[in-house]
């Protein structure tokens, strides 16, 4: 159902290689109750047979699907500007692996317009394996050592300790609302990134426009988070993408602190990995390497092991 007085909200949901995942996330948009949204899915070139399967049980939803892998940040700015055309006044970009409260958007809209200068937002996101633990519940950003993190990550999560929403300094590519009128000046998605580290830019840009970020916590859904572990294929775009990070925000004094603690940080960890962990050794040299010879995109990221 659809309303001309409440804003017009499009949600992107990328599919590579998951249309499980695609599908659940679908059913559960089905009951969302926000009035007026519509849902684009895009099919990143998938491997596997993810577009068959998909299409014909996604009648009545905007289906499209690009030539190549165009990773999360490339395939999420293809999906922007095919909806561009529609003026909508929102676009959210959704995780695929993620099950969604009814009223999840509704929250998200409100709070975002009553927040004028706040560009994007995001809700709670509690783990789908267990709704009681908080992935993200805002997020804080260290600027000496170029980090976001989740705030209450893994604690129980009661809605009391959540009680309105709050301007926070990081949001997570998971779930962003994007305020469509002030993108024009902040941009979209910076493609090097491919993806990983994608969202703490993001964020970062914004706050540099003069634009707050929103954290709703009566904005509710819930991620497939169980196999989050250390993985060369992750370890490579968060490495090269680290550094390009650094390069870009971390500059003078304050960025000659943070490539020592780096750089420190790292001879560290690429020694331990040569002896015991030879995948993730390799990975992490890739994404130096990578960084220094200026590799950005997909980079070497299809020839990590996952």
């Amino acid at each position: 159902m659809e309303s001309s007085s409440t804003p017009l909200v499009w949600i992107i949901l990328l599919n590579y290689n998951r249309a499980e995942d695609t599908l659940s996330c679908v059913a559960s948009l089905k009951r969302v109750r926000y009035p007026n949204f519509r849902l684009l899915v895009v099919d990143n070139c998938s491997t596997d047979d993810s577009y068959a399967r998909l299409n014909p049980l996604l009648s009545g939803t905007e289906f499209i699907k690009t030539d190549e892998n165009l990773g999360y940040t490339g395939g999420m700015n293809y999906a922007i500007k095919h909806l561009l055309p529609y003026n909508p006044d929102f676009v959210l970009l959704l995780n695929n692996d993620t099950i969604v409260d009814p009223d999840f958007l509704t929250q998200l809209v409100t709070a975002s317009v009553e927040h004028p200068t706040a560009a994007v937002a995001c809700g709670t996101i509690l783990c789908e394996h267990d709704r009681s633990l908080v992935w993200y519940a805002s997020g804080n950003y260290i600027p000496w050592r170029a980090y976001a993190s989740h705030n209450h990550i893994w604690e129980h999560y009661s809605p009391k300790d959540y009680p309105v929403p709050v301007v926070t300094e990081f949001v997570t590519g998971c779930m962003l609302l994007l305020k469509m009128e002030h993108c024009k000046e902040i941009g979209f998605e910076d493609e090097r990134y491919f993806m990983y580290l994608d969202d703490m830019e993001y964020s970062t840009r914004v706050r540099s426009r003069g634009f707050s970020l929103l954290y709703v916590p009566a904005s509710i859904i819930y991620h497939k988070v169980l196999d989050e572990f250390e993985r060369p294929f992750k370890l490579y775009y968060t490495i090269r993408n680290r550094m390009l990070f650094m390069r870009t925000y971390r500059t003078g004094v304050g960025g000659l602190v943070t490539w020592t603690y780096f750089f420190s940080v790292m001879t560290l960890k690429l020694i331990y990995w040569r002896m015991k962990k030879p995948k993730l050794f390799h990975a992490a040299l890739h994404g130096m390497k990578d960084y220094f010879r200026g590799n950005f995109y997909r980079g070497s990221g299809a020839s990590i092991l996952l």
